[in-house]
């Protein structure tokens, strides 16, 4: 969700807000400044740049993160040129979000950027998952597993507003994925390797668990994947599986999160 960008580039243009210069193009140009470095990674392709920049603004305005102006004439008449201001939203969704990343309680009180139904608007979907090859060194643990943690982070995003609009069900078929699909993640930017062979994943869950440091067995890392899927979804009671689950996979990134910071 590019949410490390999006915070600098509002606290970049939390000076020219206050003196009513803030104009959708410096919006434009100024979010260009910010996302582009990081696009590079996954496409070459500026239409797609371009539509990513374009939606997360529109995102912004849409939750009210960034609000417009409408300045007044001298006769009464509304200015035709709209600026635009940082809204109050966007502190609230800032403590927020600090709050998640000191891991602050076993909860996650969060307010996504974007959510509605997580179909067309979800970012990640905008343009195909790219080769992963020369990314980072190969077999280097920490740096494959920090490649996926900002994935895994904005899962967990949608998955908390699909329990707080007690879309359950939902956040449960969020859930089943979310554990397997990091590992996957992970084990292609350690081997260096676009396509997941099951045998050599599970031989990777094995490195997993002998690395030290590493919070997890290779059987809870198996049951993480494996143990969401064996749920019937039309027998259970959906709200109290979800928040388990919601719970397991938030105590989950924590501890890849603390793994991945350690020295």
């Amino acid at each position: 969700m590019y949410i490390e960008e999006i915070i600098k580039f509002i606290d970049s243009i939390s000076t020219i807000d206050q003196i009513g210069n803030l104009y959708k193009k410096k919006l434009k140009d100024d979010l260009k400044n910010f996302l582009y470095p990081v696009l590079k990674e996954k496409t070459q392709r500026r239409d797609h740049m371009k539509k990513i920049r374009d939606n997360i603004l529109n995102i912004l305005i849409k939750h009210r993160y960034i609000v417009e102006n409408h300045p007044r004439r001298a006769g009464g008449g509304e200015a035709t040129r709209t600026s635009f201001s940082i809204g109050p939203r966007y502190q609230e969704a800032l403590k927020d979000y600090y709050r998640v990343k000191g891991r602050q309680g076993r909860d996650f009180q969060v307010e996504v950027l974007e959510t509605e139904r997580m179909d067309s608007d979800n970012l990640a979907d905008i343009f195909p998952e790219q080769p992963r090859k020369y990314i980072i060194p190969e077999e280097n643990l920490k740096g494959a597993l920090s490649r996926e943690i900002g994935d895994l982070y904005h899962n967990i995003f949608k998955i908390y507003h699909y329990i707080k609009q007690a879309d359950f069900s939902t956040a449960i078929k969020i859930q089943m994925g979310v554990v397997k699909n990091f590992l996957r993640g992970v084990y292609r930017h350690f081997y260096n390797e676009d396509t997941v062979v099951q045998q050599r994943f599970n031989s990777f869950l094995t490195v997993l668990e002998k690395t030290e440091g590493f919070p997890y067995s290779k059987q809870e890392l198996i049951d993480l994947i494996d143990t969401p899927h064996h749920i019937n979804l039309d027998i259970v009671d959906v709200e109290e599986v979800a928040h388990n689950m919601y719970q397991s996979v938030s105590s989950f990134f924590q501890k890849i999160n603390q793994f991945t910071s350690e020295e």
